[in-house]
């Protein structure tokens, strides 16, 4: 992760990118992941997710929550549970200059898609073109100003990162992390053999496995914090049997 969060640098579009003049021959329809308009542009919407607060029962979800949250007498965890922006790669790579991407609950107008790597870059990314001459920042300044005088909204563009199975990711920038967004609070039992996963301070060194005295090792963690980024928990059958806490940069 932390070599993914480089390669981005300070700024995206430079010359390492190449920029995408033809888009995908690929055939595709209106449907939940994209939407043909009548002057010939399309809108890419992210995916639904593939769960709810209501189908908690055979999925993997990223979640947040403290120790406290932890019923050790009940034997259940109170977790806020989030999804990430998945994009179908069949309806992305047909963009092309004039169409519109959702991207973090903004609609954003495509005007350049460039590559880096596995990262599609739009419109200069989500937070806009880093690199500036000093005429161009005092522009981009007084640009920003201005549209906030006026109540509006400053946006950019959108990253997104091919992975397999024909999707793409959402990536905030310049961080390698996903876009997450709030599903919900539920409260789930804990199953009998729960098992506690959770990275070390060195990423080098193998994963903790705990399987018995979990209440004990959490509550005496350094680092106590669940956040979407790093934490992801398992659910079987509507019962939590694993959460892992990954190491992150």
């Amino acid at each position: 992760m932390l070599g993914f969060a480089l390669a981005l640098g300070s700024c995206i579009g430079n010359s390492n990118t190449a920029t995408i003049n033809e888009t995908d021959s690929t055939e595709i329809t209106s449907g939940d992941s994209v939407v043909l308009s009548t002057n010939g542009h399309i809108k890419v919407v992210p995916e639904k997710p593939s769960y709810s607060l209501n189908s908690l029962k055979n999925v993997v979800v990223p979640a947040n929550f403290k120790v406290s949250d932890f019923d050790w007498d009940k034997h259940t965890l109170s977790m806020t549970v989030y999804y990430e922006d998945i994009y179908d790669a069949k309806a992305v790579n047909k963009m092309r200059a004039g169409d519109t991407i959702v991207f973090d609950d903004r609609t954003i107008v495509v005007e350049k898609i460039e590559w880096q790597d596995s990262l599609m870059i739009i419109n200069d990314g989500p937070t806009g073109k880093t690199c500036y001459t000093r005429e161009e920042e005092l522009k981009e300044k007084r640009r920003q100003d201005s549209i906030r005088a006026n109540g509006g909204q400053i946006i950019y563009g959108a990253l997104l990162e091919r992975k397999s199975k024909g999707i793409y990711r959402s990536v905030a920038d310049p961080t390698p992390h996903s876009i997450y967004h709030k599903m919900g609070k539920v409260t789930l039992p804990l199953s009998k053999d729960f098992v506690f996963i959770c990275s070390k301070v060195d990423p080098n060194e193998p994963y903790d496995t705990i399987r018995v005295d979990q209440q004990q090792y959490i509550e005496n963690m350094r680092d106590r914090t669940f956040i979407p980024i790093d934490t992801h928990v398992k659910i079987e059958n509507g019962v939590i049997t694993n959460i892992t806490r990954y190491w992150i940069p």
